[in-house]
């Protein structure tokens, strides 16, 4: 399977950069600069890992993920939010929608592309108890626990 990762970013500086940082670990990198194009890009380029911004013009990431999952849209892929939003409704808001992980801006290179690659190789099932994990934790966080 190609290594390939889809950064759906509208800041031109965050893109290449994650660009940079990804290519140099060995991934195929494709660039989408707007929501709409990323869900054109989701179905052709067929990404692993989609490193997604959430604020975005017209077509937002939370709107990506929203319509991904509305439409079985690239299932396969793992979704990694980097966002500048750490509220933990922000959070909680995009793990329901279908993410899998965070990493806020500005981002340490290192931790962009462990992040990626953890991403890449966690199974399926690693994945949905690390969804239900981080629910819990906001859950608890949030007093919505009690």
């Amino acid at each position: 399977m190609a290594r390939r990762v889809l950064v759906i970013d509208d800041d031109t500086t965050v893109r290449t950069l994650a660009r940079h940082v990804l290519e140099a670990e060995g991934w195929e990198v494709a660039e989408a600069v707007d929501g709409q194009r990323a869900l054109t890009m989701l179905a052709s380029h067929r990404p692993v890992v989609a490193v997604l911004d959430l604020m975005m013009p017209e077509v937002s990431g939370f709107d990506v993920l929203e319509t991904r999952r509305r439409h079985r849209l690239a299932p396969e892929t793992r979704f990694l939010v980097l966002t500048g939003r750490t509220e933990e409704g922000t959070w909680r808001r995009a793990f329901e929608l279908g993410a899998d992980d965070f990493l806020a801006k500005p981002f340490d290179n290192a931790k962009l592309a462990a992040r990626v690659d953890q991403l890449a190789t966690m199974s399926t099932g690693e994945l949905s108890l690390r969804r239900r994990q981080e629910k819990e934790r906001l859950d608890l966080l949030s007093g919505a626990g009690d």
